[in-house]
């Protein structure tokens, strides 16, 4: 009996810790062709240095898989730095490995804020609003629809 306490006791635990998190705000799913699928969603809490900020996850019918992410590394005075990185399964590989990394850098106003357009491979591009926090995190926010 105290076994199915405690085991009960945990999975109450476990489930609420996951109830904790916030969800990603879905800014665009849908298909791309006749076998892509994609989800482009972004991160809604404030995000540190070394934080994603947006991520485009593609799937397919025939296993295959990959995603684009759109990482913030930090800023320097007025210039917030991005990485903007593509991933792909690897078959022979067996697991996700990075295509390419790309810089990204915007200028930030006098507000501390600052807009940047995500061009996906498969969603629409959008375009999302910077805001820089006094503790360096970085708030992200979506254009209402």
């Amino acid at each position: 009996m105290k076994r199915l306490l405690v085991a009960w006791l945990l999975g109450m635990a476990l489930a609420s810790t996951a109830s904790a998190e916030p969800e990603w705000t879905v800014v665009e799913a849908g298909r791309a062709g006749f076998h892509w699928s994609f989800s482009l969603k972004l991160n809604p809490d404030r995000v540190p240095p070394g934080g994603v900020i947006a991520n485009e996850s593609r799937w397919s019918e025939p296993p295959a898989s990959g995603s684009t992410i759109w990482y913030f590394v930090g800023t320097d005075g007025r210039t917030a730095h991005f990485f903007v990185i593509f991933q792909e399964f690897s078959k022979p590989a067996g697991r996700i490995v990075e295509i390419e990394r790309r810089p990204i850098l915007v200028t930030l106003d006098w507000e501390d804020t600052a807009t940047l357009t995500l061009f996906p491979v498969h969603a629409k591009s959008v375009t999302v609003k910077l805001k820089r926090n006094p503790d360096q995190t970085l708030s992200v926010s979506a254009p209402p629809k």
